[in-house]
């Protein structure tokens, strides 16, 4: 008899719910959880445009009809998340080929560092438009590369950054 194994959470909308109340104590304004949503759909938007969703999710339900009305903008970022995803990234939303990167690259911020960067921002206040999301897919693309190098020499850790600099770092250079 097979046990069921439910699918596992990578990204949530409820896992911000604290840095919400945090930020509007903090401000005294009324904060939501969807100031969070575009971070779900950079990183679905990087992996469709990518191939790296997996068949089954793509071809679930009216994935593909959502997802070409918010990239024309006739549905919202927060509507996608909360519709379309319903507030959740599974793992087997992903290809194999890219869930280990995808899971690490969350888990240990990267994707963070990355989206802040780029947008010069805070998590909070990310665009909820496409506009400059290149520049944002290039960094992921970069930081993948970098950590799958990485992972090469040095498989016990998880780093995004330059193979060479951690390199030179674990020889004592510079």
């Amino acid at each position: 008899m097979r046990r069921y194994v439910a699918p596992m959470i990578i990204l949530q909308l409820d896992d911000f719910e604290y840095h919400v109340e945090l930020s509007s104590s903090l401000n005294g304004e009324e904060a939501n959880v969807l100031v969070f949503c575009p971070m779900f759909v950079f990183l679905v938007d990087w992996a469709f445009k990518n191939n790296l969703l997996s068949d089954s999710f793509v071809g679930s339900g009216n994935f593909i009809l959502q997802y070409r009305k918010l990239v024309t903008g006739e549905y919202s970022f927060s509507n996608f998340v909360t519709e379309t995803l319903e507030g959740k990234l599974f793992e087997s939303h992903f290809k194999d080929e890219a869930k280990v990167f995808i899971k690490d690259y969350i888990e240990f911020d990267g994707f963070i560092n990355d989206l802040t960067k780029v947008f010069s921002t805070n998590l909070g206040a990310l665009p909820k438009s496409f506009e400059n999301s290149e520049a944002l897919y290039k960094a992921i693309n970069l930081s993948r590369k970098n950590y799958e190098i990485n992972q090469l020499n040095f498989s016990n850790l998880v780093v995004f950054s330059n193979p060479e600099e951690l390199i030179n770092q674990q020889k004592g250079v510079g």
